[in-house]
């Protein structure tokens, strides 16, 4: 093959994947932005305002459910669009830091917030909770095309989600130790 025919097709590939994965990401930061914002805290609530949010409300309930991974109700807010696309946990977080951070000026330093939020044990339990846990759900519906019901993408979608807290809750404790 010619170098110039491979470059052609390599940045066709390239920019037809960054269309694709950043409209997934920017529809989804701003379902998440809304959800985080709204509905608005009354003037008298003693908290961040964030946490009277939908997605606030969303994950103070699933926070028990995360706790012994070493996941807060931020991360547990951020993995339910992460299984819509993994790419966008990263997004998640920072709307979420901004949000919650909206009171003060500028941009919101996602590196610094997240090493001052969370401990290298909660990081290593979140890379193995993504490394087993369920894949996007468009995997999922093609696993259900090709396998002709629904008992497969199921299967795999409870195995994998068991997989990964398993291995994340065994991350997390020992890392922690």
């Amino acid at each position: 093959p010619q170098w110039k025919n491979q470059y052609y097709y390599l940045r066709n590939k390239f920019w037809a994947f960054m269309k694709k994965a950043g409209t997934t990401i920017l529809y989804i930061s701003i379902a998440l932005w809304f959800l985080s914002t709204y509905p608005t805290a009354p003037e008298s609530f003693p908290g961040n305002p964030i946490t009277y949010s939908f997605a606030g409300s969303l994950g103070a309930f699933l926070e028990p459910l995360f706790r012994p991974l070493g996941f807060d109700w931020r991360i547990s807010t951020a993995l339910i669009p992460g299984f819509g696309a993994r790419e966008v946990l990263v997004s998640a977080l920072g709307t979420i830091f901004s949000v919650e951070n909206a009171e003060e000026a500028g941009f919101v330093n996602l590196k610094l917030a997240v090493s001052q939020t969370w401990s290298i044990a909660t990081g290593l339990s979140l890379l193995v909770w993504y490394v087993y846990a369920p894949q996007c759900l468009a995997t999922f519906a093609v696993m259900r095309k090709e396998a002709g019901n629904r008992m497969w993408p199921f299967i795999v979608f409870t195995y994998t989600l068991a997989l990964a807290y398993a291995l994340s809750y065994i991350t997390y404790h020992l890392s922690v130790s």
